[in-house]
């Protein structure tokens, strides 16, 4: 299966504007249906640590649509899914592209206003500086959400 993803998401990012289509097609068909365990260890695995900018944004994309599929509720309450979950959304919010840091912010907009989200916030980033990057990251998202 993660074979089959990391093929899907390479082929996210051809030149071909069919190929990236379809690709993106068949990734949101894989992630409806397969277990969410599998999704998130697919995202994790393979689309947070792929090479290609928008291989990383249409796994952010994944995420994002997951998060708002699942709920807050759900994403917290199951904790290996959210530690995995946690790990690649950080990698995408700390992403040097914009979309998908864009991607990203969907799946905290989800999960921020949980009252335990700043504690595992703080024991997932284990660095000050990208500790403080998230932090200002989803402060600018907070803030837009409630204009």
């Amino acid at each position: 299966m993660d074979a089959i993803a990391e093929l899907l998401l390479t082929k996210t990012a051809d030149t071909n504007r069919f190929i990236r289509r379809d690709a993106a097609t068949a990734l949101d068909a894989l992630s409806e249906h397969v277990s969410i365990g599998r999704v998130v260890t697919i995202i994790e695995r393979v689309g947070a640590a792929h090479r290609n900018t928008a291989a990383r944004t249409v796994a952010a994309r994944l995420l994002g649509d997951m998060a708002e599929a699942l709920g807050e509720e759900r994403i917290m309450r199951e904790t290996t899914t959210l530690e995995k979950t946690m790990g690649a959304g950080l990698k995408f919010l700390l992403d040097g592209n914009l979309d998908t840091r864009v991607q990203a912010r969907r799946f905290f907009a989800v999960i921020a206003d949980h009252p335990d989200f700043d504690c595992l916030l703080e024991e997932e980033v284990q660095d000050r500086k990208d500790l403080e990057q998230a932090r200002k990251s989803i402060r600018t998202m907070r803030a837009e959400k409630q204009k």
